[in-house]
């Protein structure tokens, strides 16, 4: 895996283009299209946040809310 310094902007595409610059954070939000979340759900959502947390971010911030996530984070 190519390491990046921290300035450089690099640019991919998937189903959106992605750019990302080293040591910058982000916003992130994501929602439910179809409903809103379960308590379960809302669990699973917060649970797979935070093991993420461990090993592809930083977290700043989250909040899981009753149809949509918010969170402030920096890629590691």
């Amino acid at each position: 895996m190519k390491e990046y310094s921290p300035n450089e902007l690099i640019k991919r595409r998937g189903h959106l283009p992605h750019w990302e610059l080293g040591g910058s954070l982000y916003f992130v939000t994501f929602t439910s299209v179809l409903k809103e979340f379960s308590c379960s759900e809302r669990e699973l959502i917060r649970t797979v946040i935070l093991t993420g947390a461990a090993k592809y971010f930083q977290l700043y911030f989250g909040v899981v809310m009753y149809n949509h996530v918010h969170l402030v984070l920096m890629p590691l």
